[in-house]
């Protein structure tokens, strides 16, 4: 169960900071940009993993982690947009 909500936490946290870097006007637009952008994370990994055999727990969360690491590391940089906080 801790490895479920760990999972679920580190996609949450990843689609947050990819939906903070869009700098949308509205509440309502960045929860539904966090909502879309976890789904899509979600498809993508499963889809990615499965054309390979590898859809398991532990490979599942270990690309879960390197998807947050990623997107953590990205931050805006020097010449980007960083996250922004809600209005």
């Amino acid at each position: 169960m801790l490895v479920l909500g760990s999972a679920f936490a580190l996609v949450v946290a990843t689609a947050v900071l990819a939906a903070s870097c869009l700098r949308l006007g509205s509440t309502v637009g960045f929860v539904l940009a966090v909502y879309i952008l976890a789904t899509a994370e979600i498809v993508a990994v499963s889809l990615a993993l499965s054309t390979v055999r590898g859809l398991t727990r532990p490979a599942l969360l270990a690309v879960v982690v390197v998807v947050f690491a990623l997107a953590s590391a990205h931050g805006g940089g020097p010449t980007g947009p960083g996250p922004v906080s809600l209005p």
